[in-house]
């Protein structure tokens, strides 16, 4: 099977197998960047006139669905119940302005930019293992620092095939995504909180250089480093909003 989807979306929605597996393990991974690079493979019927009352009841319904989904999977990775709740209600409000199918592209393409946005903010909380609780204070107080596992692993005395595979097994991602994770959640805070400039900012956090920086960012957050800084001080608030923050971001 092609990977690609009906173009009578949702109608007809047949998602190839192999896609949609690709898409749940990006999910669960907090790679926004993989997720929107998948959507942006979903074709739409060409035609944006206004629906009609059984198939906007239609795209309703196939959003409620994917906020069910995206609620389950959220709350199983770690983020709060009340967060979770919080952003499904946020765009079951907005799917009730929904009139066109590319004002339902719209939201749903936000719907699955923010949760995997989320989720990849997401950090393990305190386990049971020294090793892993260890590395992990590792990580946070050389944050600035071009961070490898082996060195990690040699400054806790251990090896670094063993702190490999009980990182991974208590926190449930590899503690090179860790790391990365760390770095991007500290970017963005400085992308938020600051105007400093991202060759600045990509020396700061301890990457090669800018391109490498931004293409990391661009896979965790799901939009490059300059995107995420307008995103953060023009948060949509209307149905509207959302549309012209989202529409390039997919076209």
């Amino acid at each position: 099977m092609r990977d690609e989807v009906s173009t009578q979306f949702p109608f007809d929605y047949i998602l190839d197998e192999r896609i949609s597996r690709k898409l749940v393990v990006a999910l669960k991974n907090g790679e926004a960047g993989t997720v929107r690079d998948i959507l942006c493979e979903i074709r739409y019927p060409a035609i944006d006139n206004q629906l009609d009352d059984n198939r906007i009841s239609d795209l309703k319904d196939t959003i409620k669905v994917l906020c069910a989904i995206l609620l389950f999977i959220s709350i199983e990775i770690g983020m709060s119940r009340a967060m979770a709740v919080q952003l499904r209600d946020k765009y079951l409000e907005q799917a009730k302005h929904i009139r066109t199918y590319q004002q339902g592209r719209i939201v749903i393409n936000s719907i699955f930019l923010r949760f995997s946005n989320e989720i990849g903010g997401l950090i393990p909380e305190s386990v049971d293992s020294r090793i892993v609780n260890e590395a992990i204070k590792y990580i946070e107080e050389h944050i600035d620092e071009n961070i490898k596992s082996n060195t990690i692993a040699k400054e806790i005395g251990t090896s670094e095939p063993n702190i490999c595979r009980t990182f991974k097994n208590e926190t449930g991602i590899t503690i090179s995504t860790y790391i990365n994770r760390r770095k991007i959640a500290y970017a963005a805070e400085l992308l938020s909180g600051s105007n400093m400039k991202l060759g600045e900012m990509s020396k700061k956090l301890g990457y090669k250089n800018q391109q490498y920086f931004s293409k990391v960012f661009r896979k965790i957050k799901g939009m490059t480093p300059a995107e995420y800084r307008m995103w953060v001080f023009d948060y949509p608030t209307s149905f509207s909003d959302l549309a012209v923050q989202t529409q390039e971001m997919y076209s």
